[in-house]
């Protein structure tokens, strides 16, 4: 399969739709089981796909480095599960009754057996990567599982903290979300028969991309607070978790400010731009602004990692990173 032609996400999404389609059925294979909450699992799954980013990724790494592809589906598969697999948690964690236009499993069946899919589908990620033959990449998914369920202690940890900084909060969504997307551009370049290097490179890729993925979300589920979505909006801050914005408001504001903003903060309900006050604040102090200065520097970064990976075609990378800069900017315009 060549590189070419690939103008936009879509074009990409249509491409590798063959091997998404393989990745997907492997998943499915090895989530279905007699009980029927694995075959309504499944449906769901079949019906709210993502975009799928991570196994996307995969194909795109495999094919920028112009290797065999035949191994692509089943590494996509192990990243993709641990994706769904989180998903399931963290919807228990933080009561989430919809995302992607679908019931979460927690809202259909409750906590308990949400938690037993969830763990279902990490049974799945074992038996995927054990059947990939690299005891290397074992320990790289026991890892980065390890570094998932860190990331989530610590933000349980700052509920609410309204002492918590940008360091506080990139050190979590680096655990979070970029984790994984550093599994996944490592892995792939490793399993396309790259060096060591070009395989550090990529996942220096992938962390940055990873902090501007989760940025970008957590913007939405700030200026979104009040619109009907594909998932519950204006819950972070429900749930007491200090996104970025919250913490730059927290940071320019006065002391009669920061006092009403606590006051928000405390009510323990969905909160974001639909609120007057916060609203003003933000026009005052252009935090849409200074988040778009802390993305772009992380754009940067990561191009500066595609570009410094010798002999890969990094063209299906930049169109990803283009892409979700372009959401932030939907976001902030109200789109």
């Amino acid at each position: 399969m060549q590189t070419a032609g690939s103008k936009s996400l879509k074009d990409i999404q249509e491409r590798y739709a063959p091997l998404l389609n393989e990745t997907n059925t492997l998943i499915r294979q090895n989530i279905l089981t007699l009980a029927p909450q694995s075959k309504k699992l499944d449906s769901t799954l079949q019906l709210s796909r993502g975009k799928q980013l991570r196994p996307l990724f995969t194909y795109s790494i495999f094919n920028g480095f112009n290797s065999n592809i035949d191994k692509a589906p089943q590494l996509a598969a192990v990243f993709e599960s641990i994706h769904v697999a989180s998903l399931l948690h963290d919807d228990v964690i933080d009561d989430c009754h919809l995302r992607r236009n679908m019931p979460t499993m927690n809202e259909i069946y409750g906590s308990g057996v949400a938690i037993l899919l969830g763990d279902l589908v990490f049974v799945a990620i074992y038996r995927l990567a054990a059947q990939l033959n690299e005891m290397w990449l074992i320990n790289k998914v026991s890892d980065t599982v390890h570094i998932l369920i860190e990331g989530e202690l610590l933000q349980q940890q700052r509920k609410f903290d309204e002492a918590s900084t940008e360091n506080d909060y990139k050190s979590i969504i680096s655990r979070k979300t970029g984790a994984l997307l550093e599994l996944c551009c490592y892995a792939s370049a490793k399993f396309a028969g790259q060096s060591e290097s070009s395989a550090l490179n990529l996942q220096e890729f992938g962390k940055h991309f990873g902090i501007i993925f989760q940025i970008v979300d957590d913007w939405a589920d700030f200026c979104r607070s009040e619109q009907k979505d594909h998932k519950d909006r204006g819950v972070d801050i429900a749930n007491g978790f200090l996104t970025l914005p919250w913490i730059i408001l927290l940071d320019k504001c006065d002391d009669n400010e920061k006092s009403q903003l606590i006051g928000i903060i405390e009510a323990k309900a969905p909160a974001g731009l639909s609120n007057e006050f916060v609203n003003n604040l933000c026009s005052k102090y252009d935090v849409s602004g200074l988040m778009n200065e802390k993305l772009k520097e992380h754009y940067g970064s990561a191009k500066k990692f595609l570009e410094a990976t010798p002999d890969f075609n990094s063209e299906e990378m930049h169109i990803f990173l283009d892409f979700i800069m372009a959401e932030f900017s939907k976001i902030q315009d109200g789109k």
